[in-house]
């Protein structure tokens, strides 16, 4: 999803589009061009009708990005950031900073983007009254009106990880809690998958094998998001629930500042040594210092030119105390990563009244993920 092209920016959210988004934009065009176009407005010239279906597809995605920027709009009013937002084969996605922090937030996301396509719906009505006696502008507005009203009912299906599905997880949060109300919505997801996809098989046998194998590869997708959505509420809730000082390792190693970079990596690293170091500032100490001079890391030593390694000291590469990020061990594990992925970094010192007691670490928490989800 990651991989786009961007296309512009609004309220300082890239906007972009991916490469499977060629495939639904060109196969758009091509049913407009060929099928609806000609079906409903006969008597244009074939190039007319390849013109008013790229048009049509243009503005067709254009409601798409109006949808996904609602859910940025709303989401932003609620100081949740938005990443970016991204066309794909499905649609859209608006991809958030993190999930909405209570159930009216999360209702308020969600319904903001079908609301958007009613409004669009309601436009492109309006503006259908002025030219319906003009085929070749009555053509586009008409299926418009259509296409977002039918965006608007089939994000409106209450089940991940649709609108409807977010609706409804804030419903049931409501009366319950977040995890509850993930899983109900995932569920919710994965049976209109199937019934979907058992649609599509009926619709392939029945002889209509195109429209059918597309509703068959619809319900995989959301079969799969569906079941990706409970999974993420899954870690979520066990991320949320365990503090730093659980999961912290309280012991750390420690090398003197004047170890050069060579000796390091040949005598502690690669013998089976942790990827992380603190540097004291004048040699050892008795104890480890509260305030080591810095914290050198496998990456740090991968940026330095191996020919240096045998002149450069730790200190030379390490990061200083004051740069490194910092967390608190009451914190949240869920906070700890948005930290980690924020700053991109794999390992962060846990501080107590100013005095170092541990380390957290990205391998950690990755494999407490994986107990949890292996266990729920």
């Amino acid at each position: 999803m990651r991989q786009s092209v961007q296309l512009m920016r609004i309220w300082g959210i890239p906007i972009g589009f991916n490469s499977s988004w060629y495939l639904i934009f060109a196969l758009v065009t091509w049913t407009l061009a060929v099928g609806y176009m000609p079906e409903a407005y006969p008597g244009f010239s074939t190039a007319v009708y390849w013109v008013l279906a790229l048009a049509t597809s243009a503005l067709f995605f254009g409601s798409v990005i109006f949808h996904e920027l609602a859910h940025a709009y709303v989401a932003l009013r609620h100081h949740i950031s938005v990443r970016r937002i991204t066309l794909f084969i499905f649609g859209g996605v608006a991809e958030m900073e993190k999930e909405a922090e209570s159930p009216r937030q999360e209702f308020l996301i969600a319904a903001a983007g079908p609301i958007a396509s009613l409004l669009a719906a309601g436009f492109f009505f309006l503006l259908y009254q002025l030219d319906q006696q003009f085929d070749w502008l009555a053509a586009p507005t008409e299926y418009l009106i259509r296409i977002n009203l039918l965006l608007a009912a089939f994000n409106l299906i209450p089940g991940f990880p649709l609108d409807g599905g977010r609706i409804l997880r804030a419903v049931v949060w409501s009366y319950t809690d977040y995890r509850r109300a993930t899983k109900t919505a995932a569920f919710s997801g994965q049976l209109f998958a199937y019934i979907l996809m058992g649609v599509g098989i009926f619709l392939m046998i029945a002889g209509d094998f195109f429209n059918g194998l597309w509703l068959v590869f619809i319900g995989w997708f959301l079969n799969t998001s569906a079941i990706a959505q409970g999974t993420q509420a899954t870690i979520k809730y066990a991320l949320d629930q365990a503090s730093v000082e659980q999961l912290m390792q309280p012991n750390w190693a420690d090398v003197d500042g004047n170890l050069p970079i060579s000796r390091l990596v040949d005598e502690f690293i690669l013998p089976g040594g942790p990827r992380y170091y603190f540097v004291q500032r004048n040699g050892f100490d008795v104890a480890p210092s509260p305030h080591p001079a810095g914290m050198l890391t496998l990456t740090d030593i991968s940026l330095l030119q191996r020919d240096r390694w045998p002149y450069t000291p730790a200190r030379g590469v390490m990061v200083d105390w004051d740069e490194l990020i910092t967390i608190e061990p009451d914190l949240s594990l869920t906070q700890a990563l948005q930290l980690m992925d924020q700053n991109n970094v794999n390992q962060l010192p846990v501080l107590r009244d100013g005095h170092l007691v541990g380390v957290l670490t990205r391998k950690n928490l990755l494999h407490y993920i994986r107990m949890e989800t292996e266990t729920a």
